[in-house]
């Protein structure tokens, strides 16, 4: 696996305790999302990912368009600081459906390891450098800036399971 998605996966890995993945009550405040839910949420992220990039593979070219100004000022900010920004909503298809914590766990590691998998086959065959495809938010990334994004991505999510699970300690 690729050093980006071995360290998102040791991040969600450290904070991962059973007892807190299902506990709707240690999102305290309403509208937040459980753990099993973050998990989930990851996984249809590093699953959407996969099958852009599928389509890529399949169609023998990469679908990146010309960046717009405020995609590219978006994309420089989260690549090159490392956060994302605040109070944006995650695509709805993104958005948690209900899977139980055991599978949401599982579906969180397959997808990612298929996602590494696809961006291997996708440097194979056009190279690493190449805008390969658009995130909804950021516009064109290339190969390699799509796993940093997901790093980043996942270790923000990563800092909510250690809140969750600290929230959790205290109510026991």
């Amino acid at each position: 696996m690729h050093f980006y998605l071995e360290r998102a996966q040791q991040a969600i890995d450290g904070q991962i305790t059973a007892d807190h993945l299902g506990q709707s009550s240690v999102a305290t405040q309403p509208g937040k999302w459980t753990g099993a839910q973050i998990l989930e949420h990851l996984s249809l992220a590093y699953g959407s990912t996969s099958r852009l990039l599928e389509r890529c593979l399949q169609s023998g070219k990469p679908s990146a368009t010309a960046p717009t100004f405020s995609k590219r000022i978006a994309a420089g900010f989260v690549l090159a600081l490392g956060r994302l920004p605040s109070g944006r909503e995650a695509p709805s298809f993104t958005r948690p459906r209900g899977l139980p914590p055991d599978a949401a766990l599982t579906a969180f590691h397959q997808n990612l390891q298929a996602m590494d998998e696809t961006i291997a086959r996708c440097e194979t065959r056009f190279g690493a450098h190449l805008k390969i495809a658009d995130h909804p938010f950021l516009g064109p990334l290339t190969l390699p800036q799509w796993r940093k994004f997901h790093w980043i991505h996942t270790r923000h999510h990563a800092r909510q399971l250690r809140r969750l699970r600290k929230e959790a300690s205290t109510q026991s």
